[in-house]
């Protein structure tokens, strides 16, 4: 490598450009950071990737990159590597690597790993380089491969069959379009029902209180009639005693945000969407103002806690430290293995001239770290229990009238004193007594924030893709963002598309799809980066169940001919409708269909899925 500025010596590699600005200010003038705005390779064929596990090199990133090192680097001296410290930043670095390999045999390269953009962190990373970690590049390599395949096989079909319609599948993109189709369809499927109840009020000392009377431990009933003979019943018999109940409860101490965490608790409480706070967590982190982003742990360091916990002492006292120390769950090599997200210096009260929404985020992440190392405050409970002196077809008739009591002030939590109703008579009679009809509704269509607590739970995805999805359903328009009147997380309802696009996807790939198949899939991700399982064993039972399947898809999709498409959905019979061009004089358009076992579909009417009913028409789709 030739060097044209003998100034600069060493050479410092990240994947951000806004992460490379901030650590040059902190290197001074013997270092050069460079960036390679993420992966530098496309993928090869998957037989070739199954083989060699190799890329092909992206020329444009490339070749400037190339340029850059060789403005900046004497041969002989340090290259640093300091990719973000997952399976894909580790991926980067290897991509990195290979090049400067091939470039230069004899030039020194150095893999760095930090958790945080600081420049302590920085120079305790640079004075302690590691090996590069290969078990986290081959888990890096198989999880692009797999999504790669998904995004070459599963959406050329679904694309094809859908008459160019629905773009892409995705093994994260899809299960999660496939937890919005869930709601949607329970929400089509409801039916509203009416219920009855009782209820009236009563005056203790000063206030009133409204309740709702039980019988036989339910509340409210179906029937109109057993209702209204409760309501006699307490009408004739309005005399109840009283009996209280008190207890305290120190609230459980909160955790550490981790990535879904501070995504959900973002989008309600300051009304960003998921994309919104993820790029603020990003921007964040690259300015050194928080730890690394993209995690699934809810611990933090000794060293970190004991800072945090000395800020709480000199603050507010030691009274409000926490001696709880929180159980950290088994570490996973990729994610869980890094810190739960925190302020990397806790004095820092604003981050800098990062915008208000960015400032309130990092306020946000700054107050929960605090909270999680102070001790939480005690809740006093009481409990009135108010009896009928007489009994309803042997059962009691009871209501209850609740009341909570904080004695103590602690920082940052909401304080609610609250105070004890004051029980002055042991009986006690009703007033206003009414009978109420109400409507059952159905539960409202899920949220960003849902949706990426739900990805968590189920183990689908990880960190780095639960904002990315959620936006690429909305750029596929397989959903769309209703917002709520009070701001803050939108509703995503399934739109049309998104339902041929489901409705297709559990139909012929079902099992690619399913939450636990896809959930196993990460966990062999993290058996490969933990190293207790091979790259070559992933790839060939994994290469041997999708070609199954893609050869029995192919097989069921083709026997039409070349020209058939997938129409829809045959809403009673729940077959496929296709189209299919006839190959005579006047290019009739014909229909073809699965028939499903066991029933006679012969001479029905077809009628296909809503999407397309403006494009045919209807007798074109009569068998």
């Amino acid at each position: 490598m030739k060097a044209t500025n003998f100034l600069l010596r060493n050479v410092l590699i990240v994947e951000s450009p806004n992460k490379a600005r901030v650590i040059s200010s902190y290197l001074g003038k013997d270092w050069r950071v460079l960036s390679t705005k993420g992966h530098i390779s496309y993928m090869f064929s998957i037989d070739t990737i199954k083989r060699v596990g190799l890329h092909s090199w992206d020329k444009a990133k490339v070749n400037a990159l190339k340029r850059d090192v060789e403005a900046a680097h004497v041969e002989g001296d340090r290259i640093c590597i300091a990719t973000d410290p997952d399976r894909e930043g580790e991926l980067i670095a290897s991509e990195v690597m290979l090049l400067l390999k091939k470039m230069s045999k004899t030039t020194k390269l150095e893999r760095v790993v930090y958790k945080e953009v600081t420049k302590l962190a920085i120079t305790k990373a640079l004075s302690k380089p590691v090996e590069l970690n290969k078990d986290l590049v081959d888990a890096g390599n198989c999880r692009r491969l797999v999504d790669w395949w998904f995004g070459i096989a599963a959406s050329r079909h679904l694309n094809d069959q859908s008459s160019g319609n629905c773009k892409s599948a995705g093994r994260v993109q899809t299960p999660a379009l496939s937890l919005i189709a869930i709601r949607d369809k329970e929400r089509k499927e409801f039916v509203s029902e009416t219920l009855f109840s009782v209820q009236g009020k009563f005056t203790l000392g000063t206030e009133t209180h409204k309740v709702t009377f039980s019988h036989n431990k339910s509340a409210n009933s179906r029937e109109e009639d057993s209702r209204k003979k409760l309501l006699a019943h307490i009408e004739k018999h309005n005399n109840f005693k009283i009996k209280e109940k008190t207890t305290s409860k120190r609230e459980a101490g909160l955790d550490f945000f981790d990535t879904a965490s501070v995504l959900k608790e973002a989008t309600n409480s300051l009304k960003m969407s998921a994309k919104e706070v993820s790029a603020g967590l990003q921007k964040l982190f690259e300015v050194g103002a928080i730890t690394y982003h993209r995690t699934d742990s809810t611990d933090i360091s000794p060293a970190a806690r004991k800072a945090i916990c000395d800020y709480i002492n000199s603050k507010y006292g030691e009274q409000f430290v926490s001696k709880e120390k929180k159980q950290k769950k088994e570490a996973k090599v990729g994610t869980e293995a890094h810190e739960a997200i925190r302020p990397t210096n806790v004095n820092v009260l604003t981050p800098g001239d990062l915008g208000n929404e960015i400032c309130d985020l990092y306020t946000l992440i700054r107050q929960r770290t605090l909270k999680a190392c102070l001790v939480p405050p005690v809740r006093h409970h009481q409990v009135l229990t108010l009896t009928c002196a007489e009994k309803l077809d042997g059962e009691s008739v009871t209501a209850s009238i609740t009341s909570t009591e904080c004695r103590e002030a602690v920082p940052l939590f909401k304080q609610n004193p609250g105070s004890f109703i004051t029980v002055d008579k042991k009986t006690i009679s009703a007033t206003n007594l009414t009978l109420k009809q109400d409507k059952t509704v159905t539960k409202p269509s899920l949220t960003e924030a849902l949706v990426i607590s739900n990805l968590k739970k189920h183990g689908i995805g990880r960190p780095a893709t639960y904002a990315s999805t959620v936006q690429t359903l909305l750029d596929r328009q397989y959903v769309a963002a209703a917002q709520k009147k009070s701001g803050g997380s939108a509703f995503l309802d399934i739109t049309e598309l998104g339902i041929i696009a489901d409705d297709f996807m559990q139909r012929n790939f079902s099992k690619w799809i399913d939450f636990k198949f896809t959930s196993r899939l990460e966990k062999s991700l993290d058996k490969i980066a933990n190293g207790t399982l091979k790259k070559a064993d992933f790839l060939n039972a994994f290469c041997a169940d999708i070609s199954e399947d893609l050869s029995t898809f192919n097989r069921w999709a083709n026997r039409l001919n070349h020209n058939a498409k997938f129409m829809g959905i045959h809403k009673k019979h729940k077959v496929n409708i296709w189209k299919q061009f006839k190959q005579n004089h006047i290019g009739d358009i014909g229909v073809s269909y699965d028939i499903p076992a066991g029933e006679d579909v012969q001479s029905k009417s077809y009628t296909i899925n809503p999407y397309y009913k403006n494009m045919y028409k209807r007798s074109d789709f009569v068998v």
